[in-house]
């Protein structure tokens, strides 16, 4: 069965044209305020440990779906730090899997987390156009929440999330193997390049799951075991 064509297509095309419309024209003007903001905060502040420290989080896992490993690790690290949990949603999911979504909302934990679930374009993972488009949209949505100031530590569980290794400099990237994307029906056909390069060039690789853990334990001899369950 095809969820998407299960859906009003009325809806779906209305917010379709609403995405484009905001990667041509919101999503440049974000981009380069970020950038322009972060490039004078940097040059007056001097050394990156004199900013204030923040998590950026980019979930494969929309925080309103079933609860799991994500929700904790982001709800755990808020005792330490403040967090931006973010986990874009394509339109379809609307209608499907996420009913009762909500674009941005706060829980109260620690130094707080923020939850941000933008909504994307359906179809990224089989058209590249609409995958960079997406790309795009998510990358303008993160400068749009991200301090320009702060010391930004990268945190994601996606190995889809490929492309934002290079937009910024992360003081830390880490990532979480949580399940097996690539290899999943519905993931990009350039979706095991995006791990190998996370693989590649992560500060810190860790994995919830042991048969994932030993699979990539040749290449990452760091990587470290967590197992679900475990306070961070």
């Amino acid at each position: 069965m095809n969820p998407i064509r299960d859906i009003p297509k009325g809806p779906l095309l209305a917010h379709s044209a609403r995405l484009v419309a905001r990667s041509l024209v919101w999503a440049p003007q974000t981009v380069r305020r970020f950038r322009r903001q972060r490039a004078q905060t940097t040059a007056a502040s001097g050394s990156p440990g004199d900013r204030p420290r923040v998590l950026f989080f980019y979930s494969q896992v929309v925080w309103q779906e079933v609860w799991q490993r994500p929700q904790e690790i982001a709800l755990g690290l808020a005792d330490y730090l403040p967090v931006i949990f973010m986990s874009p949603l394509q339109v379809h999911r609307l209608y499907d899997s996420v009913p009762d979504w909500r674009r941005d909302f706060r829980v109260d934990r620690g130094h707080g987390v923020r939850v941000v679930q933008p909504l994307i374009l359906p179809g990224e993972y089989k058209l590249r156009w609409i995958a960079a488009v997406n790309q795009w949209l998510i990358w303008a949505e993160a400068c749009s929440v991200l301090p320009p100031e702060g010391e930004i530590l990268l945190l994601s569980n996606s190995p889809f999330s490929a492309g934002l290794l290079d937009r910024v400099d992360w003081a830390q990237r880490a990532y979480d193997i949580i399940d097996d994307f690539p290899a999943f029906s519905w993931a990009p056909l350039h979706g095991r390049r995006m791990e190998d390069r996370w693989i590649e060039v992560a500060d810190t690789v860790s994995s919830g799951t042991y048969a994932l853990y030993e699979r990539h334990r040749p290449r990452r001899p760091d990587i470290r075991f967590v197992p679900s369950g475990v306070r961070f």
